[in-house]
């Protein structure tokens, strides 16, 4: 009875149970009845039941153990998954929080990916003041003359990055501009490790720059969200802090709507 009645809450026992199986198996990768049972505290012919009906739907997997069979997800779970996965329009749904963005901190706010070893902006909202200088949307941009790119290079694993690096030339804008290879690399370290870049008049004398990393369901950098607007602004450190804490705000809640858990 216990796995067809409905509690107060609305919620049917035994889709909450089957939901709690999933989920377990995201981060067990395999396991038997008896662990699922002992984990979960369902009782051994209810995990049984469920077990069967999952596998009846193709969304877990049965492979044969030592001493008894063991469970894992399916692929129907990676076919909901990229389907999800599809609907999910990154532009659209990073537009709002860049609204909040730009009018919170008087910047443009911009939207960048990688697109063939260059930076490309494909989304932008500009604040009521407007910036002096801002980069075109869907143009290719150096990748070492903006913070997005910095942040998009430094969230690749080392092989990739050192690929691109190897491939592309690094562009002097300004006296400022990172041209040489070795110093970019260490530039990027410090990237990754504090979660966010600037433009300090790299890309142009008067402009400054700051961007953070967007993360998807699988925790891999896919875009990066930023502001630019005059550099007086990035110099003082009250500022600065203000404009460092919009900015991750935005880029923490596109990564959640993309289905990224921050711990």
């Amino acid at each position: 009875m216990d796995d067809v009645s409905v509690e107060d809450t609305g919620n049917v026992p035994a889709v909450d149970r089957a939901i709690a199986v999933l989920e377990y198996l995201t981060k067990q990768k395999s396991a038997t009845i008896k662990d699922i049972s002992n984990e979960l505290s369902i009782p051994p012919a209810s995990a049984g039941r469920i077990i069967k009906t999952l596998l009846a739907h193709d969304f877990l997997i049965e492979k044969q153990g030592k001493m008894s069979a063991k469970y894992s997800l399916g692929l129907r779970m990676l076919y909901f998954s990229q389907i999800v996965y599809q609907q999910l329009d990154i532009v659209n749904i990073a537009h709002e929080y860049m609204e909040t963005l730009s009018e919170s901190t008087n910047q443009a706010s911009q939207l960048a990916i990688i697109d063939k070893n260059s930076v490309m902006y494909i989304e932008m909202v500009l604040p009521l003041a407007p910036v002096s200088i801002v980069a075109p949307l869907r143009t290719p941009l150096p990748l070492n003359l903006s913070a997005g790119g910095k942040v998009l290079l430094a969230g690749m694993d080392t092989k990739s990055q050192l690929n691109i690096l190897e491939s592309t030339p690094l562009i002097h804008a300004t006296e400022k501009s990172i041209i040489d290879k070795e110093s970019f690399i260490l530039h990027l370290h410090k990237v990754k490790e504090e979660g966010y870049a600037i433009d300090d008049e790299e890309y142009a004398c008067g402009i400054g720059c700051l961007a953070a990393p967007i993360y998807n369901y699988l925790g891999k950098v896919v875009a990066a969200v930023g502001i630019t607007g005059p550099i007086a602004l990035y110099k003082q450190t009250d500022s600065f802090e203000s404009l460092l804490d919009a900015v991750f705000l935005a880029s923490k809640s596109i990564s959640k709507e993309l289905g990224f858990s921050f711990l």
